[in-house]
């Protein structure tokens, strides 16, 4: 009697524990069946209200791809988000851009990374960037058919370029050769922008590539002005293009200054000569309003895009200031840390 007492005890609880564990599992499905569900509904909302989501689903390209105009916008140290690449194409920003470094010259490998003591071996242009903006494009042009130009990161205008702006932090010349090696996997499938300097023809390819930084003597000026098929672009100094044009002379170089540099760029400072902690809040002064007027008129005049680094950054009210100010006064790429902020007040002001 005692033994079959406790068989029959024992199976009960046994039934208990499994209807408990059948119950939390339905529970769990319900869960994760919810947190899908409410995670697609958040995504397909960001098409008119931008905003960055969970990471896995980010990275679905036809999320990334999804329908939005292209903003004026510049990932800066784009390789500090959370996700690079995708934070900034899922608003629609119309550049990026990453700090690269060359440590071991017996390799082509090139870390990413905005300081030396940051770099690690996992952290590379090749799994950071290459990789998802190959990937992305790929995806894109799966039906694409000989002889049709290739579709771009956004929908709604699938001609236009991404431009991609590489700041080399150290060995300028070698970064650049590097980067010829992994640029052979896009320009083959004729996804860069290339400047033909014997026929003097432009191919407008989805990514457009830059390279940006300081422009010291070791900078790669002359390998860039030598390509044959330029498939690589200079960003110039905006406070001064007649540095970039000087150097161009004395290798003997007699083509139009925006064949070789695409954009330009400078800091806040250099333009207005207003050191960042002098900066009165509420916007420009008219005096560094028309030092970038002009800056910027220069510029345009010459063919080439704009942009301003190292603006006031707070409070939050002052660098949205700011940034109508620039943006009233035209210019072409917003350099911008805080990507929804830029995405919302763009949008506020256009019709999207």
């Amino acid at each position: 009697m005692t033994n079959t007492s406790s068989q029959g005890t024992l199976s009960k609880a046994k039934a208990s524990a499994m209807m408990r564990s059948t119950k939390f599992m339905l529970a769990l499905v319900s869960v994760v069946t919810l947190t899908y569900f409410t995670t697609t509904k958040l995504l397909i909302s960001t098409v008119s209200r931008p905003q960055l989501n969970n990471s896995l689903l980010k990275r679905d390209y036809s999320y990334v791809t999804q329908e939005k105009p292209r903003l004026p916008i510049h990932s800066h140290n784009d390789e500090n988000r959370d996700d690079p690449v995708y934070d900034a194409l899922l608003i629609g920003a119309a550049s990026i851009e990453s700090d690269v470094w060359s440590l071991d010259p017996s390799d082509d490998t090139l870390l990413v990374g905005h300081d030396a003591w940051v770099l690690t071996k996992e952290r590379n242009l090749k799994d950071m960037y290459v990789d998802p903006l190959l990937q992305i494009l790929d995806e894109v042009n799966q039906d694409l058919q000989d002889g049709e130009h290739p579709n771009g990161f956004y929908p709604s205008d699938p001609g236009s370029t991404l431009f991609w702006q590489i700041d080399a932090k150290n060995e300028p010349v070698t970064v650049f050769n590097k980067l010829q090696k992994v640029l052979e996997s896009f320009q083959k499938k004729g996804y860069l922008t290339t400047f033909n300097t014997e026929t003097g023809e432009w191919y407008y390819g989805p990514l457009t590539i830059v390279m940006t930084g300081a422009l010291p003597i070791t900078f790669p000026v002359e390998q860039i002005a030598g390509l044959k098929v330029r498939n690589v672009f200079v960003d110039a100094p905006l406070d001064d293009l007649s540095a970039l044009q000087a150097r161009l002379d004395y290798y003997g170089n007699t083509e139009k200054l925006n064949t070789i540099a695409i954009t330009s760029s400078s800091s806040f400072s250099k333009i207005t000569g207003t050191e960042l902690e002098l900066v009165k809040l509420g916007g420009l002064s008219d005096i560094e309003r028309e030092r970038i007027r002009l800056a910027f008129e220069k510029a345009h005049n010459e063919g080439i895009l704009t942009r301003i680094w190292s603006t006031p950054g707070s409070p939050d009210s002052h660098r949205n200031a700011i940034w109508e100010d620039l943006l009233d006064l035209g210019i072409d790429l917003l350099n911008v840390d805080d990507l929804l902020p830029a995405a919302r007040l763009l949008y506020s002001r256009s019709n999207f």
